[in-house]
């Protein structure tokens, strides 16, 4: 079971690792988003999806790796694009698809 464990964390650090290299704040963004959206998330509309934040904004800035003023960019070009929606701690993603399209 240690190995096991051991293997999964390096796994883990390796796919960071390649994320942070590879993938710009934006699609780093997304995936954070989507993961959220997958352990946190409740449907709110057929496609509709809303998270309840229990993160600061620095937090997630942490997690994908950029400061904070480049993440509270990224999530307001998200805005302005339609790609979320944001209210008071929640972020709602109206079509998952879509936010898939930043993964590039």
């Amino acid at each position: 079971n240690l190995i096991n464990r051991l293997s999964q964390e390096a796994i883990l650090s390796q796919n960071k690792i390649v994320s942070l290299s590879y993938h710009d704040v934006r699609s780093r963004l997304a995936e954070l988003l989507l993961i959220l959206s997958k352990k946190h998330g409740k449907i709110e509309e057929p496609g509709k999806t809303k998270i309840k934040l229990y993160l600061t904004r620095e937090e997630m800035a942490s997690i994908i790796g950029t400061s904070t003023e480049t993440l509270i960019r990224s999530l307001s070009e998200l805005k302005k694009w339609g790609i979320i929606e944001t209210y008071e701690k929640c972020i709602v993603i109206p079509n998952e698809k879509i936010l898939e399209s930043c993964l590039t």
